[in-house]
Order: C-alpha cells, then structure tokens, then sequence
C-alpha cells in the first residue's frame, strides 16, 4: 500500500507542473497580448492626431517624419505622406496619410521563444468639400436691381440681417445654404435659393491667421510706359496706384499705410497682400489677383487684421472687375459694389463687416479648398 502511494505521489508532481507551466504561458499570453492591445490603441490615437493635424493645415504640412511631435508623447516613428488618393474624391480633398510604428518588445512570452516585432497603425485624414463657409458677413448683406450672388458648393454666414429687393437675391448652387445669426429674423430675402434659415448661435469666429513676416522695405515704382512693377516687400507709405497698369510679383505685400487703386488694372499671381490696421483698403478698377494655392502657400489673398478701424471699399461705375482667388479677410471692411457693368468674383471665401451691391452687378463666390474661409476645424475629419 505504501509503494503505490509513493507511485501515486511521483506520477502527480510532473502533471501538476506541465499543468502550472501551462497555465503561466497562458497568464504570459494573456499579458503580453493585453499590453499589445494598449500600445496599438496608443499608436492609433498619435496615428489619427497626426493626420487630422497635417489635414488641419494642408498649405504648411510636409511629408516626413513626425511634423508634429506635440501629439507623439511616446516618440512613436511616424511616416506621413501628404497628397494621397482619398477614399472617396468625389466629396473629399487634401488627403493625407500617417503611418505610426513601434517596436514590441515581448514581456513574459519571450521565455517560450517568441522575440519581438513591429506594431504599426495608420490613419487617412482630408477636408469633406461642399458646404463649406465661405461668404462671411459680419453685419449686414443687401442688394437691390437684378442682380444675383451665386455661391457655388459654399455657405453664406450672416451676422445680422438680409435684404434684397426685386430679383436679387443669394443663389446657392450644390451644397450649402444661407443663415443668419445671432437670433436674429431671416426674413429679407424673397429670392434667395434655397431660403435663408435663423439660428440663435453666434456667428462662427474668424479663423486665426498669423502673417507672414515682413520682408524688405520698398517704395512706390515709378511708372514706365504707364505701367507700374511692384516687387514683394513692405510698403510703409500709402500706396496710391497712379499707372494705368499695375503689376505685383508673386510674393508677400505689406501695404503698411494702404492701398488704393484707383480704376487702375492690376493684375498679380501667387501673391498675399496684407493691409495695415486701420489705414484704407479700395480695389477698383479691373483687379486679377490670386493667392498662393494650397501646396504652396496657405491660400490667402487679402487679409487686414480683426482689429482695424471700419473702412470702406466702394465701387462705382461700369469699368469695375474684381477677380480673386483666395481667401479675402477684411473683416471692418463694407464691400459696396454697383454699376451696370460691374463684376465681383471670387474663388475662394470673403470674410467683411457688410457687403451690399445695387444696380444689375455681377457677383459670385466658389468654393476653393485650402482657400475658403472654413470657420471650423471639424471639416477635417478622419476617413480611415
């Protein structure tokens, strides 16, 4: 009876030790694979804020590795490439993407042989295109004659109230839609498509905008057959163009004292004009300018800053034209076009205090991405 307790005794040792061998490579198991989970969750969270942010600010992000330490604690290889295929092109644009990758070292599981690898997670982030903000009217907006501002796959924003009369009216075409803020009555406007909705929410904010720097000090050119070259720079006095024709070089303009034009012609390509605080904004006459686009600057066109005193930019007459394409953000300034002959179009988004046309003006604005004037960061959203 002894001997086959002791046999008894011998066969149990080694099956309780296979069986607690294996129950501590499951726990190893169990471990490891629950702190993998976690690091993924890590990376996946760097991989989204890493796309969102190159996403959020297309015109200065660069592909490479890891733009924006700030949302990578864990100093995670980041692999972001700017300019991909999006999911889906028809509604999305500026698509970027990021690739984060860590190396996994294996806590308990590499006393069984298994060695490390690589975790990675990616993300695709972009801009949703149409309806996007891109008329903003801090105060009022009217019109009267014949006219229609057609806004093409953008949203009008009103601060205060509308009022137009005849046909005029604010067109949309694609998405968007017209409202007016504040609490404020949406009634005004018996041609307006589709029909202006209220809303007792504040006007969206202006978006912040910090210029570039100032770059060299230069003077008012000369005019030579009539024609008038200005070079990027700072112009301290106020430029009052004199030349039937006028044109700026591509480059960054900081008319520190003003700008008028005069029913001169101006033309200009790549170009950002930044208007002193509180000193005169007028573009008349026959205007072509553009801003630098999306992959090689951040879209804006004209920009005074919130801050400057109200000014006026009134157009008068038949000779009047204004084409821009970019952001336009002069946000104490009343736009005032008529005349029968006149036009105001923009590709891009116009921020200003009022706009108000009169006569059969035409007038138009389109959505540009990376140009417009989008209020909120949440058009950049995550797609995959």
């Amino acid at each position: 009876m002894r001997n086959l307790l002791k046999n008894e005794e011998g066969s149990i040792a080694p099956i309780f030790a296979l069986i607690l061998f294996f129950l501590i490579g499951i726990a190893a198991f169990v471990i490891d694979f629950g702190l993998a989970y976690m690091k993924q969750s890590e990376l996946q969270a760097v991989a989204d804020s890493e796309a969102l942010a190159c996403a959020q600010f297309y015109g200065s992000c660069t592909s490479g590795d890891d733009p924006y330490p700030e949302v990578n604690p864990n100093g995670f290889t980041i692999a972001l490439t700017k300019g991909v295929a999006c999911p889906n092109p028809t509604t999305q644009t500026n698509c970027v993407k990021a690739i984060v990758s860590t190396k996994w070292d294996r806590v308990f599981t590499g006393i069984f042989g298994y060695s490390g690898n690589t975790l990675e997670k990616s993300a695709v982030a972009g801009k949703v295109q149409g309806g996007y903000e891109v008329f903003f009217i801090k105060r009022t907006f009217s019109a009267n004659g014949n006219n229609q501002i057609r806004v093409v796959d953008g949203s009008v924003a009103i601060g205060e109230s509308i009022s137009t009369t005849n046909k005029t009216g604010i067109i949309i075409v694609g998405n968007g839609s017209t409202t007016v803020y504040n609490g404020n009555s949406p009634a005004g406007c018996g041609a307006c498509s589709p029909a202006v909705v209220g809303t007792s929410l504040p006007l969206p904010p202006l978006p912040t905008y910090t210029p570039p720097s100032s770059p060299t000090v230069r003077s008012q050119p000369t005019c030579i057959s009539n024609i008038g070259n200005y070079l990027p720079g700072t112009y301290n006095a106020k430029v009052s163009m004199n030349c039937g024709i006028n044109h700026l070089a591509a480059g960054v303009y900081y008319f520190n004292g003003g700008l008028e034009t005069n029913t001169t012609t101006v033309t200009g390509e790549n170009v950002t004009v930044i208007i002193g605080s509180a000193k005169p904004v007028d573009f008349t006459g026959d205007i072509t300018l553009s801003a630098p686009d999306c992959n090689n600057g951040d879209g804006m066109l004209i920009y005074q800053e919130p801050s400057a005193s109200l000014n006026n930019w009134t157009a008068k007459g038949s000779r009047n034209s204004f084409m821009g394409t970019g952001r336009i953000i002069l946000p104490n300034t009343s736009i005032d076009y008529r005349g029968a002959s006149s036009s105001f179009s923009v590709t891009g988004g116009v921020y200003a205090d009022n706009f108000t046309t009169k006569g059969n003006v035409s007038a138009g604005i389109s959505a540009l991405p990376c140009q417009n004037i989008d209020s909120s960061a949440s058009k950049n959203r995550l797609f995959q």
